[in-house]
């Protein structure tokens, strides 16, 4: 009877040691985006450049990624298992949604005060155009791209953004008025 106990308990022990073997390696950081395709590993690596060093873990229906290693970041990546979309990007700063087809959708938050700050949509994430409600009245008040175009709503219409001598203005009939940020709006400078 002894010696079958004796098997019995290191059969048991040596379950545990390569369940726990098994699990390190498992939990190593290790490149999450390389199974995607190119445009996509493109995307993420713009979003999250940690992706390439990530650890993961199934929540629920979720697969979750955070910044292997050392890194003091506070940052993660959720998505559907079955799915991989939506994306979520949480950072400290700000959430991001991505969809599948490279739209994005952005709520910047002020970490101290857990307030919205402001929110931004991009119709694709990697050479789209990006609009921005800076004070979150449900109006878009900045518009960039395509490229590094960048235009301001101003009177119901979008007026582009000229940058000259470290100053920014606008062109409002034939005249170029300086702008300025004021909290989180573009006003005409001196109003």
């Amino acid at each position: 009877m002894k010696p079958k106990l004796a098997w019995f308990f290191y059969g048991f022990i040596s379950a545990i040691i390569l369940l726990a073997i098994i699990g390190y390696f498992r939990n190593l950081p290790r490149n999450v985006a390389e199974a995607m395709p190119k445009e996509q590993q493109e995307a993420m690596s713009l979003l999250s450049p940690w992706i390439t060093s990530a650890k993961s873990a199934k929540l629920g229906p979720f697969a979750v990624f955070v910044p292997g290693g050392s890194s003091q970041k506070a940052e993660a990546i959720m998505h559907p298992i079955k799915t991989n979309y939506p994306q979520i990007i949480i950072t400290d700063t700000d959430i991001s949604f991505v969809d599948v087809k490279n739209k994005i959708m952005r709520i910047k938050y002020r970490e101290l005060t857990g307030e919205f700050e402001f929110y931004d949509f991009s119709s694709d994430l990697l050479s789209g155009i990006s609009f921005i409600d800076s004070n979150l009245d449900g109006q878009y008040d900045m518009k960039i791209g395509p490229g590094k175009d960048y235009a301001l709503y101003y009177n119901s219409r979008w007026l582009p953004l000229i940058k000259n001598n470290n100053k920014k203005y606008i062109e409002i009939d034939g005249t170029h008025k300086e702008i300025e940020i004021k909290g989180v709006v573009w006003k005409i400078a001196g109003q």
